[in-house]
């Protein structure tokens, strides 16, 4: 058997790529605890939850955020000794909990399977439509002004992308499929936490709703798919940021319920936060539930706004530059929001901005207030996946309501109740406004489904193996049927980019076919003549060629 060719080969390297990121999100817990935790509270838990648990989430945050901020000087290609020193030496300022640890690597065996999906996966359309092209443009270059006039989508550079563009090797994008599959293992540990370690039954119960959720999602109209989580293509985010969506909602939901206030929660549960929004503009939806409880551990703590806001410092400085990337992309606090656009800025065309934006509405089905909303969900629903989803999530949703009230218990108290209803409907509208599109919906409708848990009292399982085995039965039906045929134990699959045909016109190359280009960066396509200037000296800038 070829050592460097088969599937325990696979489930190394995941674990090597695993614990890099659970180390690097391990120093960034250090480094708080010895600089900025001015409390000095000895905290190992977040919530009930084992700390170590959120480390890999939290170091792709900070190694994405690493990237962004040396890709304003430098290519990405050339940091990775800097990333490796941080990871080496920070670790030894403090001794590893092997109990905490041990209790976590137990519970990455969902990723023995998740992997499986590996043998089948394949790019998502937008891998090669823009997201690959972008990390190509971050290793070859630093940031450039105007970048999203070689192509809209530039202008919505996500820090998936900055992390991603560090993990091409040897031409295969394994790595980058590794990286929904971290989001998804975490997924499952945060549930297998919840049943098995967790003691509040409100963690429980919502544990026990997303996986009856999870086996319904493989039953109903056509197929099945109800709006749970599920392998995304290569490339592509949304599902990383409906984890963390639902996450970050249950703790903070959590924290409010019972007055759960900690200034380390606030810290881990902030980065969680400004991570989903750097992940994609629509994550920013989280705000509704943030600011409530910002507002709320205020009042419980009897503390200022600046003393709290001054514990976020860090993350707040992140956000400025964040936003100062957004504005020499794009020229756009939030783009393609032309109304935050800047004319004046000498890369900014307006006209192809609002272009940009009409064709992003529109591409989302998105719904005109005032409109009719019963023609609007007909065209909604003609598509057949957005049909199955909605039907099916509506039988699930009913399914778990009658259960809920079987179990209904006193309910919590009147403050939440009147905010949770304000969240549902705050979040329907945002949605229905700006993308009411079956990605960005995996979230809200995760936390919709599992919000009974205030409700209803502890759900018991008292066997461990009936537990065991519904959690399992879970993950076995995320990865696709194909994934499993495809899958060879002595052998281990690779993910290869194809080559694009290009048809030069106007001295711009452009796809012969489509609209992908894959990792060629000599490859364009915005059909509108560009200009590249170096006006700046040290930074390129890009106009579109109707502005000079």
């Amino acid at each position: 058997m070829d050592m460097f060719n088969n599937y325990i080969y696979l489930v190394i390297l995941f674990y090597i790529f695993y614990f890099f990121f659970f180390f690097l999100g391990r120093s960034f817990f250090l480094t708080y605890k010895k600089i900025i935790d001015k409390n000095k509270e000895s905290k190992v838990s977040l919530l009930g939850f084992d700390l170590e648990l959120f480390f890999p989430l939290i170091g792709v945050f900070i190694l994405g955020n690493i990237v962004f901020l040396i890709n304003f000087i430098i290519p990405v290609g050339n940091i990775y000794f800097f990333i490796i020193f941080i990871f080496l030496v920070i670790n030894f300022i403090e001794k590893i909990n092997f109990i905490s640890l041990k209790r976590l690597i137990y519970t990455t065996f969902p990723a023995l399977i998740l992997i499986i999906s590996t043998y089948g996966a394949s790019f998502h359309y937008d891998a090669g439509a823009y997201h690959l092209l972008n990390q190509a443009w971050f290793r070859e270059s630093n940031i450039i002004f105007g970048f999203s006039n070689i192509y809209g989508a530039f202008g919505v550079s996500s820090l998936w992308d900055y992390v991603s563009s560090l993990l091409w090797f040897n031409d295969s994008f394994i790595f980058l499929h590794f990286l929904n599959i971290l989001f998804i293992l975490f997924f499952y540990q945060f549930i297998i936490y919840s049943i098995f370690v967790q003691k509040d039954k409100f963690f429980k119960n919502a544990a026990y709703f997303i996986l009856l959720f999870s086996l319904l999602d493989n039953l109903g109209f056509l197929g099945g798919r109800n709006g749970f989580i599920y392998i995304q293509g290569v490339s592509k985010q949304d599902v990383a940021i409906s984890v963390l969506y639902y996450v970050s909602s249950l703790l903070m939901l959590y924290s409010l319920t019972k007055n759960s206030y900690n200034h380390m929660d606030f810290f881990i549960i902030s980065s969680l936060v400004v991570f989903i929004i750097q992940l994609k503009i629509s994550g920013a939806v989280i705000a509704i539930i943030y600011f409530y409880y910002f507002y709320n551990f205020i009042k419980y703590k009897q503390i200022t706004y600046r003393s709290l806001l001054k514990e976020i410092v860090p993350l707040g400085v992140l956000s400025i530059f964040w936003t100062i990337k957004s504005i020499i992309h794009s020229g756009c606090l939030i783009f393609p929001l032309t109304a935050s656009c800047m004319g004046r800025l000498s890369w900014v065309d307006v006209g192809y901005l609002k272009d940009i934006e009409e064709v992003t509405v529109d591409y989302s089905r998105s719904y005109y207030f005032g409109s009719s909303i019963s023609d609007w969900f007909k065209i909604f629903t003609s598509n057949d996946v957005n049909s199955a989803v909605v039907y099916n999530f509506f039988w699930s949703a009913l399914i778990i309501i009658f259960i809920s009230i079987v179990l209904l218990e006193k309910p919590v108290k009147k403050n939440l109740n009147i905010f949770l209803v304000f969240l549902i409907i705050l979040n329907a509208l945002f949605f229905l406004r700006f993308g009411p599109d079956l990605r960005y919906l995996m979230g809200f409708q995760m936390l919709l489904i599992t919000l009974p848990s205030f409700y209803v009292k502890e759900i018991k399982l008292k066997s461990r193996l009936l537990k065991i085995i519904v959690v399992l039965i879970s993950i076995i039906l995320v990865p696709r049927m194909q994934d499993y045929q495809k899958f060879n134990f002595f052998s281990s699959p690779n993910l290869y980019t194809p080559q694009v045909e290009l048809v030069t016109e106007n001295n711009i190359s452009h796809p012969a076919v489509g609209d992908q280009c894959w990792i060629n960066t000599d490859c364009f396509q915005n059909y509108r003549p560009l200009i590249f200037d170096e006006k700046y000296n040290f930074f390129q800038v890009v106009y579109i060629g109707s502005n000079q």
